[in-house]
């Protein structure tokens, strides 16, 4: 009688494992908002981060100086945002996959405005360009 309570129990043990590893291994994952320093400080995020990788609004810096301030998904720019260089241009419009992509500004270093069509990170139609 004893060996048959103790495998009943066993059973119910072993049923409870299951359900909380199968619990924790099904359940849905959270966007979080992190800051992270990575590469010994060459580069810092802050933002929200979901299945540890930057997705949604966030801002990237570089130690170059380089910054980007806008949406990311699975860790690229993707979405709208400001890309600012340490050499003095800054981009601002559409980005997908990392590349600019779609409706946007480039501002030169000397000010010169390219404004229009990006694909895959090059100028393709002007709407206005200024001096």
């Amino acid at each position: 009688m004893q060996a048959k309570q103790i495998r009943v129990i066993a059973e119910l043990v072993t049923v409870i494992v299951i359900i909380v590893f199968a619990w924790i291994a099904l359940k849905p994952a959270r966007v979080t908002d992190e800051h992270y320093i990575l590469d010994h400080g060459k580069i810092v995020y802050d933002g929200q981060v979901f299945k540890d990788k930057f997705n949604g609004q966030g801002s990237l810096k570089l130690k170059n100086g380089d910054q980007y301030r806008g949406h990311f998904k699975d860790g690229r720019f993707d979405g709208q945002g400001i890309f600012k260089s340490n050499e003095g241009w800054q981009f601002r419009g559409h980005f997908s996959k990392g590349e600019v992509t779609g409706q946007g500004k480039l501002t030169t270093k000397n000010n010169k405005i390219y404004q229009g069509v990006f694909a895959n990170g090059n100028f393709k139609q002007t709407k206005k360009t200024q001096d």
